[in-house]
């Protein structure tokens, strides 16, 4: 009875939601978008800022710059993709948006799979793995959550 219910779900669904259209985004998800440009618009200040004071304090510019460059790229991905979806609202955007997220997740559940490959298989230490793999779930639940 499970199965054959799961069965027909996973057949009857597809046809069922096939032509279904999307509601428009709420102002919540708009709110939402325009508070994480502001926190990355802010953190690429602080980080610059932070560049500047760790600069006159003197050590390996060349490690600074490289850590620096590493954080802000990060930031500025963010800030480029919310950017993309905002003004592209099309349904080559979504359509964009689907295959990447796709994509994250494929990804994700194959570094899951190698991180618990390497932990049955003793080359992991047990904690390690288990703080990986809450590192990949926060990741996943992210992606989820904000997509």
């Amino acid at each position: 009875m499970i199965i054959g219910s799961l069965v027909l779900a996973s057949i009857g669904m597809p046809v069922l939601m096939k032509g279904l259209t999307l509601p428009p985004e709420p102002l919540h998800e708009r709110e939402e978008d325009a508070a994480r440009r502001a926190g990355a618009e802010a953190a690429i200040r602080a980080v610059e800022a932070m560049q500047q004071k760790l600069g006159e304090a003197g050590g390996n510019a060349e490690i600074y710059t490289s850590a620096v460059a590493r954080v802000m790229e990060i930031y500025r991905d963010r800030l480029a993709r919310l950017s993309h979806y905002e003004t592209s609202g099309d349904e080559k955007s979504k359509q964009f948006q689907q295959i990447e997220r796709q994509l994250w997740l494929a990804g994700i559940a194959a570094e899951r799979a190698e991180i618990v490959k390497r932990m049955r298989g003793r080359a992991l230490p047990e904690e390690v793995g288990a703080r990986l793999i809450r590192e990949i779930d926060l990741v996943e639940a992210r992606l989820n959550g904000s997509w």
